[in-house]
């Protein structure tokens, strides 16, 4: 297995396969959880582009993905949270055009909160803004890998209204594939795991081999309308999230010397954790987040310091991969 210099994030093939673009494809995270028995091998190198020019590879940047490249925090979605999404700040430092599906403040749905534990409006939702501009984030919350080429229930999609809210009726890799994108990034699967460890049952977990043939025809179906680089983000350590954080044992284990000084897992996570920034238990007895600076308010999404995070760690991989200067977002102070 091969890790990008100076990157978090680990380059990884799944089954026997590595899949890559026409000029070879970055393929970002970590191979967690659904993936924990592929079969690894290196990728092979693009073709870098020399020097502080990037050349047409951005010239259009379309984002596939979930809830996280969609901008989703603390249980709601609206036009500011979008565009803190890391997917808009890795557009804004490529300089490319990126029409977002804009969602009216204060959301669709509007933002929980904890205090008191309700939503910040009565509005179930605010709808779409009128736009000119091609949406170029696809992103839908909620989506799993099937769901981004299916949108039909008999197909076995989920059934989501904000398929149709966000993308009028296509799939995520119809409308994506309608932009003639020159990059993309995708970032999907969370959702193929989290129900499964939200409810407790293994089965709801997509098996592997759908998961893989699936994957395989959303990247065969990128390549083929022309995407010249990309950049994939997989599984976060779904254990990670406070959400799932089982507090009374982790602190049982602490106490009593069992924790190892270190778990092989998402190393940005990680460090996140080591430096105390991911709490095993809400924090109910002070003014400040309730579950701590990395995590909205509703224990599963990052906030936008973590986007700010993930953005600069999709950057320096990709300027690493394909010799490209992008330049990076600020650093998130913590």
């Amino acid at each position: 297995m091969h890790v990008s210099t100076g990157s978090i994030l680990t380059v990884f093939a799944i089954s026997t396969r590595t899949f890559r673009f026409p000029v070879g494809v970055l393929v970002l995270l970590a191979c967690a959880l659904l993936l924990s028995g592929c079969d690894v091998g290196p990728l092979n190198a693009p073709e870098v582009q020399s020097g502080g020019d990037n050349g047409d590879l951005f010239a259009s940047y379309v984002a596939l993905g979930n809830s996280i490249t969609a901008g989703f925090q603390s249980g709601g979605i609206n036009e500011n949270l979008q565009r803190d999404s890391y997917a808009a700040l890795l557009a804004d430092q490529m300089n490319t055009p990126f029409g977002l599906p804009v969602l009216s403040t204060p959301g669709c749905p509007p933002l929980k909160q904890i205090f008191p534990p309700e939503r910040i409006s009565d509005v179930e939702c605010a709808l779409r803004e009128s736009s000119a501009s091609q949406v170029r984030n696809v992103a839908v919350p909620g989506a799993r890998v099937l769901d981004a080429l299916a949108s039909d229930v008999e197909q076995g999609a989920d059934p989501n209204e904000l398929t149709n809210f966000i993308l009028g009726g296509q799939t995520q890799i119809q409308a994506a594939t309608a932009r003639t994108p020159t990059f993309a990034s995708i970032r999907l699967g969370n959702n193929d795991v989290l129900g499964a460890a939200l409810a407790g049952t293994p089965n709801l977990i997509t098996p592997p081999s759908d998961f893989e043939s699936k994957y395989e025809t959303l990247l065969d179906s990128l390549e083929n309308s022309g995407a010249e680089g990309g950049a994939i983000g997989n599984v976060f350590n779904v254990t990670q999230i406070p959400n799932l954080s089982p507090g009374a044992a982790c602190f049982a284990a602490k106490n009593s010397g069992q924790l190892p000084p270190s778990i092989d897992a998402n190393s940005a996570l990680d460090a996140l954790n080591d430096q105390g920034l991911i709490p095993q238990f809400p924090n109910l007895s002070e003014d400040s987040p309730t579950f701590g600076s990395v995590f909205s308010e509703d224990g599963i999404h990052p906030n936008s310091k973590t986007h700010q995070l993930i953005a600069s760690k999709f950057i320096d991989a990709i300027n690493s991969e394909y010799g490209t200067s992008l330049s990076n977002v600020d650093s998130p102070s913590f």
